[in-house]
Formats: structure tokens, C-alpha cells, sequence
């Protein structure tokens, strides 16, 4: 058990920035508070410790709240893609037995739509007599300042369907993110004045755990609605960023944008989410953007393996070795080890505590996977970089081994079962807390 991330760093750093919105700086205390205020509005709505409580929001002021009340009233998150459509969010309502789904003005008649849907609450004023606007409530957030952290116990459901298939809910735990957010930092560094722009979906992994890294590790997020290029390379050049997260299309349009320099502050730029093209590698490192090509996964709770920019020059398209905690292996369709550059199936062991499903949720484990038991197959094209560097760009599926577990799982459709077992090795890199990145003087924000 541990005290839960945010009232621990309201404690240690209150006047720190923790969250960016436009023009508005949160500071740790104020978050704290307006995350105490906000768990008892949702306890007062009839939130109940022990339930899976819906998020339908954009990247906004309340979603980061909904992600840091939630270890506060005891509750697991489902988190849904905003841009679904009733009838699909419907199957994982449903899966995910959501009591509760909070949503604001812009998803409010999709989430009244939802054939199954339970009660709906709004963080927008609204007249309508089906909901609870959250905004007229009130109850006692002294009872909501801090709570204790079970790494075990499962803190969200993300759908997630690579590209097997039809989206299932990957149960992560604390365990899991805090994991991870150790792994990425001995990997690429935190450093005191660190603030990481933050343009993905919190619905899914990586932009959720930029939240609760920064949360972990002190640092700020700067946390925009949606990706504008124009306004977020503005801000780039005007503002101490100095960590961004993109995936291709994101770099693309940055580089479009005139004067397309490296902004004065940025550190790193956490290239993922699907293969980086060469062309777009060649053309970011020739004008100068430190990039950090990285591979991840819904299952692993986000980062598995990241290429420092040193190495994204010197050996442009692989995605670099393994980060600590986690191991993985190139294998032929008999399991068997595959030698540096022989194309293979990619199999990825992390070290991440299995989530202990609510007993109300043991009954749907076919569309709710705890990432700590099972294998997943995956079919995806991306280079990873094991012990000697493996390359294998082409692979005909991917699966996903936690916690050293040896479970099977059904084959993807159209593709033969491989590796059906064996415990994953690989090469692991670290370059401490301080990670890669030199020391620099500090900036204010």
C-alpha cells in the first residue's frame, strides 16, 4: 500500500505546477483540492466504492480529475473513445459493467443513446431531467483528500483491439502504470522542471499515462483538448516544454508548420503509435527534433522499448531495446529464438501485478483481460531492438506475456497459433533516474 500519488505531491511540492489548460496553471495543491471537491460530487451522485464508473469526457479539466478521484472513492475507470458510436460503446458498457457513465456536453446524446446505458452524469450544465448535472451537487471533500494505493488492485479498463479484432478491456492496475512510468523514467530521465504536452486521448494509454507519470513524478502536464499544430507549435516555441508525445501523423504536421526548427526547450519527442516512415525520420532528424522512436502496448500499460536520439540516428527505424521490467524475444512460428536480423513474431514478458477483477466482472473475462494472465495475440509491423538489436520488421503477429504467465489464448483470425510458451529473455538497457538527457539550468515556467 502507499498514499495515492496526488496528495502525496500536493504535500511535497504544493506550489509546483501539475496541470496546464490553455492560460490556466494548476498548481499540485490546487489540483489536489479540485480533485477532493470533485470525488465527493461524484459520491454524492451515488458513486459507490467498488464500481466501474464510465468516462465519456474529451481531454479536459474533469477527466483529469476522474483519473485522479478515482483511488479517492475506491473505483475502477472504464475509459471510452469519445468518437465511438452508441451501439459500439454499448458492447463495452456492458463488458466492462459501468454503474455509473460520466460524460460532458459534447458526448452527452451518445452516451444517452446507449442501448445498455447506465446512469449518466454531466460535468456541463445541462436542463435535462435523465441526468445528473454533476455541477449542482456537493458533499464533503475533507472526506476525499487522500486514500491509500493497493499496486494490485485494477485502476481502468481500456478497450483495445490492435488489430486482431473486436476491442477488448485490458484491465490495468496501479502496479502496472506505476511500472511503467519507473521503467520510462529510468529510460529517458525526469528532471525537476520537466512539463510534458500531453495531445493524446486520455482514453488511451499513452495519454493517460502521461498524466500519471507526471503525477508520480512531480513534473507538469501540459494538456491540450485536441491536436492543432498550428497552436501547439506555437506553443512549443513560447512555452518550457519539454517533453512531447506524437504519433507519425502529429510529426507530420508539425514539420508543415513554417519555421519548422526545433523549439528552444524540447527535450524529447516520444515518437509511437505506429511505424515511423523513414522519409518522416530522416526529415525531423535533419532539422534538428531530438526524437525518440518507442513501442508499446494497451496490455504493458504503454512503453515496452524506446530509442534514445542517438540511436534513432545511428540506426534510424528500430525502436531500441527493452526498458526495465520488461523483456522481449523474437521467436519463428515454433517459439523458437529467432538470430539479429531474421524476421520473426515479437513476444513482450512485463513484470506488471495481475489486476484482481471485481467478482462481478470474473464472469466476462472473455471481453475483460487482465493483462497479468494472458497472452494477446497482436498483428502489428514495427522493428524492436532486443540484446543484439533484432530488426524484425515484418511480423506475421505479436503476443503479449505478463508477469512470466504461460496462459493460451485463441489464435487471430486468419493466422496460425505460435509460441506457445517458454519464459521471454531479452536484453535490457538502463541509464539510471537521471536517464540520457544532460543536465540543463533550470527554467521557470
Amino acid at each position: 500500500m502507499m498514499r495515492d500519488w496526488l496528495s502525496a505531491q500536493a504535500l511535497a511540492r504544493p506550489d509546483g505546477a501539475a496541470l496546464i489548460i490553455g492560460a490556466a496553471t494548476l498548481t499540485y495543491r490546487a489540483l489536489h483540492e479540485r480533485t477532493a471537491a470533485f470525488a465527493a460530487r461524484l459520491a454524492a451522485a451515488g458513486v459507490e466504492r467498488g464500481t466501474v464508473v464510465g468516462v465519456l469526457l474529451s481531454n479536459r479539466l474533469e477527466a483529469a480529475l476522474a483519473v485522479h478521484a478515482a483511488p479517492r472513492l475506491g473505483v475502477t475507470l472504464a475509459l471510452f473513445n469519445t468518437r465511438l458510436t452508441p451501439v459500439e460503446l454499448d458492447g463495452q458498457v456492458r463488458a466492462a459493467e459501468c454503474r455509473v457513465l460520466v460524460c460532458e456536453r459534447d458526448t452527452l446524446p451518445t452516451a444517452l443513446a446507449i442501448p445498455s446505458a447506465p446512469r449518466v452524469l454531466c460535468v456541463d450544465p445541462v436542463n435535462d431531467q435523465r441526468l445528473t448535472p454533476i455541477n449542482r451537487l456537493s458533499g464533503d471533500s475533507a472526506a476525499y483528500r487522500e486514500s491509500d494505493i493497493d499496486l494490485g488492485a485494477p485502476f481502468a479498463i481500456i478497450f483495445t483491439s490492435g488489430t486482431t479484432g473486436m476491442p477488448r478491456g485490458a484491465v490495468l492496475t496501479y502496479g502496472a502504470f506505476f511500472a511503467s512510468a519507473m521503467a520510462s523514467a529510468y529510460r529517458i530521465g525526469v528532471l525537476p522542471h520537466d512539463r510534458w504536452l500531453c495531445a493524446l486521448p486520455i482514453y488511451h494509454v499513452g495519454g493517460l499515462s502521461i498524466l500519471l507519470r507526471s503525477c508520480l513524478y512531480g513534473t507538469a502536464v501540459d494538456l491540450w483538448q485536441r491536436f492543432d499544430a498550428p497552436a501547439i507549435m506555437e506553443r512549443l516555441r513560447s512555452a518550457p516544454v519539454t517533453l512531447l508525445s506524437l504519433v507519425p501523423t502529429m510529426l507530420y504536421r508539425l514539420l508543415e508548420q513554417p519555421g519548422a526548427a526545433p523549439p528552444p526547450y524540447l527535450q524529447l519527442v516520444l515518437l509511437g503509435g505506429a511505424a515511423a516512415p523513414p522519409d518522416l525520420l530522416e526529415r525531423a532528424l535533419r532539422a534538428g527534433w531530438p526524437i525518440a522512436t518507442t513501442y508499446g502496448l494497451t496490455e504493458a500499460a504503454s512503453q515496452v522499448a524506446t530509442a534514445l536520439p542517438e540511436e534513432v540516428r545511428r540506426k534510424p527505424g528500430s525502436v531500441g531495446r527493452p526498458l526495465i521490467f520488461s523483456r522481449v524475444r523474437v521467436v519463428d512460428e515454433q517459439g523458437r529464438d529467432q538470430p539479429p536480423g531474421v524476421y520473426g513474431d515479437i513476444l513482450v514478458q512485463s513484470s506488471n501485478p495481475h489486476a484482481r477483477l471485481p467478482r462481478r466482472c470474473a464472469a466476462r473475462r472473455r471481453r475483460l483481460v487482465s493483462h497479468g494472465g494472458h497472452w494477446l495475440p497482436r498483428r502489428r509491423r514495427r522493428p524492436v531492438g532486443g540484446a543484439a538489436a533484432q530488426r524484425p520488421d515484418h511480423q506475421r503477429r505479436r503476443e503479449y506475456l505478463p508477469g512470466g504467465s504461460r496462459a493460451g489464448a485463441a489464435p487471430a483470425s486468419g493466422s496460425r497459433r505460435c509460441c506457445r510458451g517458454g519464459r521471454a529473455i531479452g536484453g535490457v538497457g538502463t541509464a539510471g533516474w537521471r536517464g540520457y538527457r544532460p543536465a540543463r539550468p533550470n527554467r521557470e515556467r
